[in-house]
């Protein structure tokens, strides 16, 4: 989410995904677990939101995780203590969606 800068961005998560990780996957050792979304302002807001109420392919996040990283950490991050759990469930579901189990 914090890359994200473009709606061609937001609204294509999946290629923008593949360019992230394409770059970065050499490097990357843990990721934030967070979702993307256009709020409706006066002037265009690319805002965090929680997991699974936005527009990032999760499942597809997940798989080039995997591949980058096998033994890493996905962290859910800056949420309300009240929305941990609907953005673990939406995690959960991406992850069974990607066919991949939580270790």
């Amino acid at each position: 989410m914090n890359f994200i800068g473009t709606l061609d961005e937001l609204y294509h998560s999946t290629a923008f995904l593949d360019l992230f990780f394409d770059v970065l996957a050499p490097v990357t050792v843990a990721a934030h677990a967070k979702d993307v979304t256009v709020a409706d302002r006066l002037v265009l807001h690319i805002d965090e939101t929680v997991p699974g109420r936005g527009r990032l392919d999760l499942a597809h996040f997940l798989q080039r995780f995997e591949a980058a990283c096998p033994e890493g950490w996905v962290l859910i991050e800056h949420l309300r203590t009240a929305d941990i759990p609907e953005a673990r469930d939406a995690m959960l579901r991406a992850a069974e969606g990607a066919g991949l189990a939580w270790r």
